[in-house]
């Protein structure tokens, strides 16, 4: 999994209890995320959880996931790679698969679809691009509503696969 959720070095916060069911109900979960301030990077074995923590302070932070995200996909033999969205996390993760057999999943968790979240920001824009391209590729794509399923449907038609809506607890 990758994400950017720094909560999940905390042992006591929802984040890193939710990730613990996951990776008991999986057998083995591996997330690759940024670290926050004060916490040091590196690697944190939870049972059958194990968090790899990037200090993204360095000005090639994306290319530094690129490259540790393929390195922990080939050494763990790892089956399935999910992103927390379409975007950044999502091309990171497009990225590390595309070398690999392991198959690529998207977590949608917002309507980025919605004309108030593109007229944000331009930023807001451009990752609407990105998901565009990034969507294709899933192998897998997991949403938190109904409405939000059927906004991809709408706009990607048969260029995505059928979105599975699992809301987030």
């Amino acid at each position: 999994m990758i994400g950017s959720d720094t909560t999940i070095f905390n042992t006591e916060s929802a984040t890193r209890k939710r990730l613990r069911i996951y990776a008991s109900q999986i057998g083995e979960l591996h997330v690759l995320s940024r670290v926050g301030k004060g916490v040091k990077g590196g690697v944190v074995k939870d049972g059958v959880l194990t968090l790899h923590g990037v200090d993204t302070s360095r000005l090639f932070a994306p290319f530094l996931f690129i490259k540790y995200a393929r390195h922990i996909i080939k050494e763990n033999s790892i089956d399935i790679v999910s992103a927390q969205d379409p975007f950044e996390h999502g091309f990171v993760a497009w990225c590390a698969t595309h070398t690999t057999t392991a198959k690529l999943h998207m977590q949608v968790h917002t309507d980025f679809l919605s004309p108030w979240f593109i007229r944000t920001s331009l930023l807001n824009r451009i990752r609407v691009r990105i998901a565009d391209h990034i969507l294709t590729k899933a192998d897998g794509i997991r949403v938190v509503s109904k409405r939000v399923k059927n906004s991809l449907i709408s706009r990607y038609g048969k260029h995505i696969q059928t979105p599975s809506v699992i809301p987030i607890a």
